[in-house]
């Protein structure tokens, strides 16, 4: 069983990672899933409440429209990447 654990550990810390950059953002969900051209403001709450699964190309937008890379969300900066 520590590979469910492992999952469920890392997909609680993608979500808080989620709602964090979403409140840090000012962004209601509404202005999201309009920005991010999500049909529904519900579909995008079940991506970010964890419900459904997140697109990697939809996390990559919202990266991008909050001013986070991509990688940011799993935790830590890759070694090839240089911030300076």
């Amino acid at each position: 069983m520590p590979r469910q654990r492992d999952d469920d550990q890392f997909t609680a810390a993608l979500r808080a990672k989620l709602q964090s950059s979403r409140a840090d953002s000012g962004l209601t969900f509404p202005e999201l899933a309009e920005a991010l051209e999500v049909d529904s403001v519900d579909l995008l709450r079940d991506y970010f409440n964890g419900k459904k699964d997140l697109p990697v190309s939809l996390l990559y937008r919202y990266g991008r429209l909050v001013g986070r890379p991509a990688w940011w969300f799993f935790g830590e900066q890759p070694a090839t990447i240089s911030i300076e």
